[in-house]
């Protein structure tokens, strides 16, 4: 069931041991604010025998969690899954959001050939050159997790891709050719990345010379969901480029 926020359900906590994020502090007499990420929310805090106390529901909504009780256990979890609110739509250098990750695409160029900017021991260094009578379309990408928790996430140009694709103005879709990305794991390729962090990469396409482009999905899917397929879809227009 949804927690109430109530005093049965509030957890105690050292000031600096919740959450790094975190801060505590005094205004008026029994006020306090609770700042996590850089977003305040006012709290029910208040302290006891020297220890800080504050309503998990008020932490679990500055997560954009929900807070629920099973037995004798607070669970928080994601509220509503991958696909939360936000703005998952959007243009070339605009942040967007689903609440769990954030998602920008900076910039986009074609070329006929491409060397990798990010080799690793999963992915060494080469020049990709494109086939005859095509050119790449290079999308460099941003993704950022603003989950609570380290994340692992799945860069695939197989059965793990989802939806991510570039689309064109004559309605042709087009797969990932390559994923650029310095990856710590392989088969597929894929990276953590902490909470707040950013991790850069790009995305090559092959498409024919003079395509007018559209727009570029990017299915955002964590390595652990990767079979189940449960990605966060943003979708970028690339018009002009």
């Amino acid at each position: 069931m949804q927690m109430k926020l109530t005093p049965k359900y509030t957890v105690g906590l050292g000031v600096s041991a919740l959450i790094a994020a975190f801060c505590l502090g005094a205004g008026a007499a029994n006020t306090w604010k609770l700042t996590i990420n850089g977003h305040s929310v006012s709290t029910g805090a208040r302290q006891i025998g020297g220890q800080t106390f504050v309503p998990i529901g008020d932490v679990a909504r500055a997560l954009n969690m929900k807070a629920t009780v099973k037995g004798t256990n607070i669970v928080l979890s994601p509220a509503g899954g991958a696909q939360q609110a936000g703005k998952l739509a959007g243009n070339t250098g605009e942040d967007l959001t689903s609440g769990l990750y954030g998602f920008k695409v900076v910039s986009t160029t074609r070329a006929v050939k491409y060397d990798l900017k990010y080799p690793s021991a999963y992915q060494r260094a080469d020049t990709l050159e494109a086939p005859e009578g095509q050119e790449f379309v290079i999308v460099n990408c941003r993704l950022k997790n603003t989950t609570p928790t380290k994340q692992e996430f799945a860069f695939s140009t197989g059965d793990w891709a989802c939806n991510t694709a570039l689309t064109d103005l004559d309605e042709q879709t087009y797969q990932p050719m390559k994923f650029d990305v310095l990856a710590d794991e392989s088969a597929p390729l894929g990276r953590y990345v902490l909470p707040g962090a950013s991790l850069n990469f790009a995305i090559v396409f092959a498409v024919p010379k003079d395509t007018r482009l559209k727009d570029v999905v990017f299915s955002v899917l964590r390595y652990g969901d990767r079979l189940e397929k449960k990605s966060t879809d943003f979708r970028v227009s690339v018009k002009g480029n």
